[in-house]
């Protein structure tokens, strides 16, 4: 990305055992203004809103006809957000909100670490990767814990991974 100028980047939620919210912050650190469209089989209302949050410029259902795909490549083109209808209302209702009402409320950074949790990387292998320490990923795991009514940092682990496959239904 860095030796190449792109307009607008489409992916998908999950790349190379990631997820798109890790992708999203490397994209921001990249000089000029390209674009990222989330073009999914996940389900919008779990997993849309928190690709919004960290900075996709929009998000389309792999259910979506090719029509609306385009149409979303193009607002996406033309600096404006594409959401749909139902994901729209949501961040309108939600807009001072971590998550919409239905999920737990976690920051960015916190949804960013469970979900690499869920791909089962260390706390160690996550603070390398995000550039933060060991303690910092520690915090954030307990933070997510009392967050989601969890006992223990398996448990945590468990839903991370529960909610990645839920959450990466191809279509």
């Amino acid at each position: 990305m860095e030796s190449h100028a792109f307009d607008l980047v489409v992916s998908d939620f999950r790349i190379s055992g990631e997820t798109v919210l890790t992708f999203l912050d490397r994209l921001r650190a990249v000089p000029g203004n390209m674009r990222c469209l989330v073009y999914s089989g996940a389900d919008e209302m779990q997993v849309g809103y928190p690709c919004i949050r960290a900075g996709a410029s929009g998000f389309v259902s792999k259910s979506a006809p090719v029509e609306r795909v385009v149409e979303a490549a193009k607002t996406v083109l033309d600096g404006r957000q594409y959401v749909s209808q139902p994901l729209s209302r949501i961040l309108m209702n939600h807009r001072n909100r971590h998550q919409p009402a239905s999920g737990p409320q976690l920051s960015h950074r916190e949804l960013e670490i469970f979900s690499l949790l869920g791909t089962g990387m260390s706390v160690s292998e996550i603070a390398k990767r995000l550039g933060i320490s060991v303690k910092t990923v520690e915090t954030h795991r307990e933070n997510i814990k009392n967050k989601l009514g969890c006992t223990s940092a398996a448990q945590v682990m468990v839903a991370a991974a529960r909610w990645l496959d839920e959450a990466s239904v191809s279509i």
